[in-house]
């Protein structure tokens, strides 16, 4: 089964929509596809920390839009 081109865009922008201004992620550092997406949505790095995903550790990030004014 392939990827459908737009769909990781459309559902993300539908849950910052109903999550309203308090919308954050958290992402792996290396899940380049997530980063980048993220960026160009306008999510930023609010924190950077190192966590455990099911027993390995891992740096990851927490983002969320950039407050207006």
């Amino acid at each position: 089964m392939g990827r459908v081109k737009g769909l990781g865009r459309r559902l993300l922008r539908d849950a910052v929509t109903i999550a309203g201004p308090q919308a954050w992620t958290i992402t792996l550092s290396g899940n380049e596809v997530a980063l980048s997406l993220y960026r160009s949505e306008g999510l930023i790095v609010t924190r950077t920390f190192d966590s455990d995903n099911a027993g390995y550790p891992c740096t990851v990030s927490r983002r969320q839009r950039q407050a207006p004014g």
